[in-house]
């Protein structure tokens, strides 16, 4: 717009239809939330998910041995990108470089 702000219209994610609109001096997208795992012919992969499509697992290691989840995609983990990337650095160092922390997700601050 002229002045600078933003005009941001908003949608029923249900029906697409229009639900208003408004402007802002400032806006934070953020996207996520919905784990994708039906995407990625996750079955096929013989990993088990729950119906939101989340991964249940304590260690990261799903049911299928040499496959693991990190961040959000794991059921009652915060849904934070840098706690997912933590994760994954995590991970990899115990894959790859002996090493054995695991990620503290209760005590993400």
């Amino acid at each position: 717009q002229e002045d600078g702000k933003l005009l941001v219209k908003f949608k029923d994610a249900k029906s697409g239809e229009s639900a208003g609109e408004d402007t802002y001096d400032t806006v934070l997208y953020a996207t996520g939330r919905v784990a994708h795992t039906q995407q990625l012919n996750i079955e096929a992969s013989e990993v088990k998910t729950l119906p939101n499509g989340k991964i249940q697992s304590d260690t990261e290691q799903t049911n299928v041995a040499h496959i693991f989840a990190v961040g959000d995609v794991l059921e009652g983990r915060p849904e934070l990108t840098p706690v997912a990337i933590q994760a994954g650095e995590l991970l990899a160092d115990r894959l790859f470089a002996g090493k054995t922390k695991m990620m503290d997700y209760d005590n993400v601050a």
